[in-house]
């Protein structure tokens, strides 16, 4: 059995559990958050990211265990194509090591085996040591084999106004140095299995664009 096949079905033994709360940043359910015009002036033309805009609300939030003490947090804005994750070390919200803005650009539903295989197994170029896109090569984060490697296995732990449940996720990371001072652009590609409360399950692949933000560059009421 394959790696994806594994996954595709995960869920007939997994149990959704509530995140702990978690507030780097200061950013908790309810929050306010948004960047200005000088964001987006900045990464004009370097970056495809595009800003938070003012006065979005956080109405979801998720916590992936990395291990070692290293957590990813993600905050969910009422803007469905957005995602700020932060990352923080020694399981302390205070020691935050690492900020990305991710816009969503596509998210694909999956309903069957042969087409998670076709869109994420071997015959994908994901996981590849580089990904080429918008004219642009991306070198792989995760993995050091000089072939094509396996996706990450992560679950994460979400949390909403009305729900909490969990996200298994089969991951790849791709990075690229920018012209920009200290901001490394991201492609981020998932095969996310999500099982809602209700018992609905949906399998979808997202790709993510993220660029390096600063604690500075978002305003947080």
């Amino acid at each position: 059995m394959s790696f994806l096949s594994s996954f595709w079905s995960i869920f007939k033994t997994n149990k959704p559990a509530a995140p702990e709360d978690h507030n780097p940043l200061r950013i908790k359910l309810g929050s306010i958050i948004g960047m200005g015009d000088q964001f987006r002036l900045l990464t004009a033309g370097s970056s495809e990211v595009r800003g938070i805009a003012a006065d979005s609300p956080v109405e979801g939030k998720g916590v992936i265990d990395i291990g070692d003490g290293y957590r990813l947090h993600r905050f969910y804005t009422s803007d469905v194509d957005m995602m700020l994750q932060v990352r923080t070390s020694g399981y302390d919200d205070n020691h935050v090591e690492e900020v990305i803005l991710f816009n969503y650009l596509e998210c694909q539903t999956v309903n069957t085996e042969q087409e998670l295989q076709r869109l994420a197994g071997a015959s994908s170029p994901i996981g590849l040591p580089t990904f080429q896109h918008n004219d642009k090569t991306f070198n792989r984060v995760w993995g050091t084999e000089p072939g094509q490697t396996e996706l990450v296995r992560m679950i994460e732990k979400v949390k909403n106004p009305d729900a909490a449940y969990e996200v298994q996720h089969l991951s790849m990371l791709y990075s690229r140095e920018t012209d920009l001072s200290e901001r490394t652009e991201f492609l981020l590609f998932s095969v996310e299995e999500t099982r809602e409360p209700n018992g609905e399950r949906t399998v979808q692949i997202s790709t993510c664009v993220g660029l390096t933000v600063f604690a500075n560059d978002i305003n947080v009421i």
